[in-house]
């Protein structure tokens, strides 16, 4: 076989490994869509509204409104249900693929723990009840879980005198706090409405 022969089977071979190559490459990333590349929890169709919304006051700090303003909140939070679900569900071939995921990573996902859940829905007039706080206030919280626990209760008070009762709450408060929020509906609703003043 003479060298041209020779050197254009060569070349025909590399060529053809790295088509094949390509196509193992695009076949493996096909199926890769912006979901894939969020590693947080994600905000979905079935988020609550209070979850979706924890995002709220970051967008409405941005010069660059990108959604549109927010003179509705609940518009808002329509437009961006959308969005997301739109973008986590755009294939890495999509030429944005790369500016969705990161964008998607900051507004799509769902990270927010209970305490400041609570913290930012609870309403003008009300704190919560922290570690710094006085046995005096932890007392006081005491009280209001005792005469207003009647299906509420926590499972890990079991005292009855507000001389135990106190520690028991403070605890449930600061071993629930750190939880995520969405995750823990019930918890966050009993850390609402009983680790705050």
């Amino acid at each position: 076989m003479n060298p041209t022969t020779i050197k254009g089977l060569a070349a025909a071979s590399v060529a053809g490994s790295g088509a094949g190559g390509y196509g193992i490459y695009y076949g493996v990333n096909s199926s890769r869509t912006v979901s894939k590349e969020i590693k947080e929890p994600l905000l979905t169709n079935s988020s609550t509204d209070e979850a979706w919304k924890q995002h709220l006051a970051s967008y409405k700090s941005l010069q660059d409104k990108w959604l549109g303003d927010v003179s509705d909140e609940s518009s808002w939070v329509g437009s961006m249900k959308k969005w997301c679900n739109d973008s986590l569900n755009t294939y890495w071939s999509n030429s944005k693929f790369s500016e969705l995921s990161k964008k998607a990573g900051k507004w799509c996902v769902d990270t927010e723990d209970i305490k400041g859940r609570v913290k930012r829905t609870m309403g003008q007039g009300k704190s919560l009840i922290s570690d710094t706080n006085t046995e005096t206030v932890w007392k006081s919280g005491w009280d209001t879980y005792n005469s207003g626990k009647s299906g509420k209760e926590i499972s890990i008070i079991s005292a009855t005198t507000q001389e135990l009762g106190w520690k028991e709450l403070k605890s449930f408060c600061l071993e629930t706090e750190s939880l995520h929020a969405s995750s823990h509906e019930t918890l966050k609703e009993r850390y609402k409405d009983f680790c705050t003043k």
